[in-house]
């Protein structure tokens, strides 16, 4: 089960980006004061190392792209929490709510309580459970 792209990007990717542009924003300032210093300002050699960091820049984007398409969700199991459950899929809280559990998400003990105590709580067969979990991209909801 692969994660959509849009919930990955959402949950690493802005991180990652932020970072990345702070990096950069860093070497650029880096690069122009060092040219600066050297009072050697050539505007030449400046472009060829800008025009260096924009192809750095894009093959970063590039191996952050190949990394986010390989990464796949976790597979559910009973002693995941809910809110890791929750997190992992966003067809999580579509289950839920057809199983009649819409408020999970705000559950005080979401952050403790297994998928296995909810089956147990709720009176859901745990195999059941685990299956659609599992499969939340192949079975309807």
């Amino acid at each position: 089960m692969i994660c959509p792209p849009g919930e990955l990007w959402a949950r690493t990717g802005k991180r990652l980006h932020g970072s990345l542009l702070s990096w950069l924003e860093a070497r650029l300032h880096h690069l122009v004061l060092a040219q600066l210093r050297a009072s050697t300002f050539d505007a030449e050699s400046l472009a060829v190392r800008l025009d260096s960091l924009d192809e750095g820049i894009e093959d970063l984007f590039k191996r952050v792209e190949r990394l986010e398409s390989g990464l796949a969700c976790p597979p559910f199991s009973p002693n995941m929490t809910v809110v890791r459950a929750l997190a992992a899929h966003p067809g999580v809280l579509r289950l839920f709510k057809k199983r009649q559990l819409p408020s999970c998400q705000i559950c005080p003990v979401a952050f403790d309580e297994t998928l296995e105590e909810v089956a147990k709580a709720h009176g859901f067969s745990l195999r059941e459970f685990m299956h659609e979990l599992n499969n939340l991209d192949n079975i309807p909801i």
